[in-house]
């Protein structure tokens, strides 16, 4: 081995040495997700069914799974709104003390931001059958039969659209309970829905957990971790061409959308093949494609409170158990 190749060897046994160190040093971090993905795991079984809870009337067949102290129930309400782009025109004296205006506009009327605003404290419950709100001055419920979508926002809280309620409302209960009450709440709407939805959600979470805890077991030993790409349907499908034809209305083009991504730091031309964006009816779907599971359900709710903050209308949802940004404005 000449001078070359022994300095080479020795620089890669070095550059070797530091990856397994730093792959040592993630081990804590991926045990910490180990539990997350552990307990989100146990919850998507609902193992707790209690058929008497203080102050609620469960009804006949129904059960709780959950129920959650010092939850706050949240509506969106608009700040007030300004006139911006006015003028005081102009001013032109008449006589001593007397003098006319003319000219003066109010300008264009802005409406305020939209922002979370907890009206009642309390309560919630999750029964196989619907949530529930009960507070002091409010008791508010959202059945699953009546149930038009739901969104798990990722920061503690949930929204609810059914049919005989025009505003959308949620519950806040904060980031303690939000990786168990997050599960059960997407576990308890999938078991109404059908048992093969619920099962298909459990196994999601068991593939999930065995993925992470090889990691961990890799990054302890100091080895590489084990990559795992999404399943192959689903790649297929976001390979599907985008429409994007003129004429769509209030959702933006994918060109002002990765705008807005690209600025938030989520999007590079070198990551580009990490982002899923397809067109559906009358919004876009944005998927985060280049991570585990585990990071997605980080980074998806992240590019939806960026979008929302651009001024986008942004809200989670979920497909097939997989988080993305439905952007309808």
């Amino acid at each position: 081995m000449g001078f070359g190749e022994r300095l080479r060897a020795k620089r890669d046994a070095k550059a070797d040495a530091r990856r397994e160190e730093h792959r040592r040093a993630a081990a804590p971090g991926a045990l910490v997700e180990v539990r997350r993905v552990h307990d989100a795991l146990e919850a998507s079984r609902l193992p707790f069914a209690e058929t008497r809870v203080d102050g609620v009337m469960l009804k006949a067949g129904e059960v709780a799974h959950v129920v959650v102290s010092g939850a706050a129930l949240v509506e969106p309400k608009r700040l007030p709104g300004q006139w911006q782009g006015g003028s005081r025109g102009v001013s032109i004296r008449i006589a001593k003390g007397v003098s006319y205006r003319t000219g003066s506009s109010r300008g264009t009327y802005q409406q305020g931001a939209e922002i979370l605003t907890p009206v009642d404290e309390g309560r919630f419950v999750v029964t196989n059958r619907r949530c529930v709100f009960i507070g002091s001055r409010r008791t508010t419920e959202w059945s699953y039969s009546k149930l038009v979508g739901f969104s798990l926002e990722g920061e503690g809280v949930a929204f609810f659209n059914v049919s005989n309620r025009q505003k959308t409302t949620g519950v806040l209960y904060g980031t303690e309970y939000e990786n168990k009450l997050d599960t059960t709440i997407a576990a308890a709407i999938a078991r109404a829905q059908s048992e093969q939805n619920h099962q298909r959600l459990v196994r999601e979470l068991e593939d999930e957990y065995r993925y992470v805890y090889e990691v961990w077991q890799a990054l302890q030993a100091g080895q590489e971790p084990p990559r795992r790409a999404l399943p192959a349907p689903f790649v297929t499908e976001l390979a599907a061409p985008v429409d994007l034809s003129p004429g769509r209305g209030s959702p933006p083009t994918r060109e002002e959308l990765i705008d807005v991504l690209e600025a938030a730091g989520f999007w590079s031309a070198e990551d580009s093949e990490g982002f899923g964006i397809r067109a559906e009816d009358d919004r876009l779907k944005v998927f985060w494609l280049k991570s585990d599971g585990a990071s997605r359900d980080q980074q998806v709710p992240k590019m939806a409170k960026a979008l929302r903050g651009a001024g986008r209308s942004a809200r989670v949802a979920r497909e097939d158990g997989y988080p993305y940004v439905s952007v309808t404005g």
